[in-house]
């Protein structure tokens, strides 16, 4: 068969506590792995963890880890360590370390030259990887026999072959400065964070050759530092064919073209946050034959007690399953630079400051769930059915920015996108709303204007999905009469 398979897990935050919940999960998640391998046919090439395999960064959550988590995946899976691919999350750093640390460190690293300097030197990169120590232990323990790095918890290029075709997995450091950046003595990460362009480059060169190249990262491009995702986020884009990332506990699906390029970019649910979340992780099965690829979602539900069907995340009609078209040399033509339509550039870059602005909210109210909660007792800031609706329009716009970023570069006739620039500029309407919005949350005034949001994403939602099926109607309408 001229597929390839691969299981996606991330973020599965392993403390001392929580034993008995854990374990309850965890046993279903390996008879659900089983079943999928058994009854489906997903037996899969490699496993990727893009990070946070412990709580804290401590020793003790790894060990665990280890024996209750990492070796059971395998037996299940029937595989060696040579075929698991980890990187470090934010949760494998050790704050504590950190706090020892320097704090002067992140005002040395402004520039792309200075963060290259810096990782250059073994002596100042050791220095700041003293908290990634008991990440590093881990992996050399786990991968003893199989697989030696001299430096572990920074980058690494591994390869497999399947079907006379070489794999190539670039395991990317995007948590090695997390935990300096404080707010209220607070960690507060987003923005702040660096991979550089050093790790980066050095990272595709090595897997320059490979057939099929994917980048492994635990944190979105949007937590970087800004000139550090200039750097770092074109450069993996134009090399690799997918982009695996965990962190945000959503799964999802981004795919873009661009004149110079195709990527697929796939975040990953949270293997475990707690028994009662809507934990998740998925296969993804690419059929190199038909150009075609599937991912299929995975969702824990504690009311059933098992792993079910991720329909929350792809709706009814997909049944738990994503279907996409593979990047142009894997097997489908990149549409050729002459026929994009004019308009596409801008609609992407409205649509990207829509997805940031998104997450910023969903940022904010993680991170500040406490003081929101204690703003809301002292009759300030959000009330819970507010929060909750906010919420719930975060979502479903998200479902709605995932549909409509596939259509920004598909070709369509000049009506269609007439049609189409409508709904640009109310996406553009919404994207400026936010930010007064979230400006005006973060300082806790009363924020009307939140609610009023929150019930206009849900109009625009509907309204976007109805456009799109007329757009993609007409597209595929074309592609049949130009064959014909």
């Amino acid at each position: 068969m001229n597929t390839i398979t691969w299981l996606h897990l991330s973020d599965l935050h392993f403390r001392a506590d929580d034993e008995h919940n854990r374990k309850v999960v965890l046993k279903a998640l390996w008879e659900d792995i089983e079943a999928r391998i058994n009854e489906d046919g997903l037996q899969p090439d490699f496993i990727v963890f893009t990070g946070d395999a412990a709580g804290h960064g401590w020793d003790d959550e790894y060990k665990l880890a280890e024996d209750h988590f990492f070796w059971p995946l395998l037996d299940i899976t029937k595989h060696s360590p040579e075929r698991l691919f980890i990187v470090p999350g934010n949760h494998d750093v050790d704050w504590d370390v950190v706090a020892m640390l320097s704090p002067d460190i992140p005002a040395r690293l402004g520039s792309r030259d200075a963060v290259n300097n810096f990782l250059a030197s073994d002596k100042e990169r050791q220095m700041v990887f003293q908290s990634l120590e008991a990440y590093a232990g881990f992996i050399r323990r786990l991968f003893a026999g199989h697989w030696e790095s001299d430096d572990p918890a920074y980058y690494y290029v591994r390869t497999l072959k399947k079907d006379n075709r070489t794999i190539a997995l670039l395991g990317l450091n995007s948590a090695w400065l997390s935990g300096f950046a404080r707010d209220g003595g607070q960690v507060n990460d987003y923005g702040h964070l660096l991979i550089g362009e050093k790790q980066v480059a050095e990272a595709v060169e090595t897997a320059q050759g490979a057939d099929i190249r994917i980048a492994l990262m635990h944190h979105p491009f949007e937590w970087l530092q800004e000139f550090d995702r200039d750097d770092v986020e074109g450069r993996l884009r134009e090399a690799c064919h997918f982009i695996l990332r965990g962190h945000r506990h959503r799964a999802g699906f981004i795919q873009e073209v661009a004149l110079e390029s195709e990527t697929i970019i796939i975040p990953a649910g949270a293997a475990y946050d707690r028994r009662e979340y809507p934990n998740g992780y998925s296969f993804v099965q690419l059929d190199l034959g038909k150009g075609k690829g599937t991912m299929y979602l995975r969702r824990y539900s504690d009311r059933q007690r098992q792993w079910i069907k991720d329909i929350e995340a792809t709706g009814e009609a997909r049944d738990g399953r994503w279907e996409f078209d593979l990047p142009g040399d894997l097997g489908v033509a990149v549409v050729p630079p002459a026929e994009i339509p004019p308009i596409a550039p801008q609609l992407r870059q409205l649509l990207r400051k829509f997805e940031r602005a998104l997450q910023r909210l969903a940022d904010a109210f993680s991170r500040d769930e406490a003081e929101s909660r204690q703003a809301r007792i002292e009759g300030r800031g959000l009330n819970d059915d507010e929060y909750r609706a906010i919420r719930q329009a975060w979502e479903d716009s998200q479902r709605a920015y995932l549909e409509a970023q596939k259509l920004a570069f598909l070709i369509c006739s000049e009506p269609r996108w007439r049609q189409w620039e409508a709904l640009i500029r109310k996406l553009k309407e919404a994207a400026d709303h936010l930010d007064e919005a979230i400006a005006e949350e973060r300082r806790r005034e009363i924020p009307t204007r939140m609610w009023d949001f929150s019930k206009m994403l849900g109009a625009l939602q509907t309204e976007v999905s109805v456009e799109l099926d007329r757009l993609l109607e007409g597209r595929w309408q074309a592609s049949s009469e130009e064959v014909r």
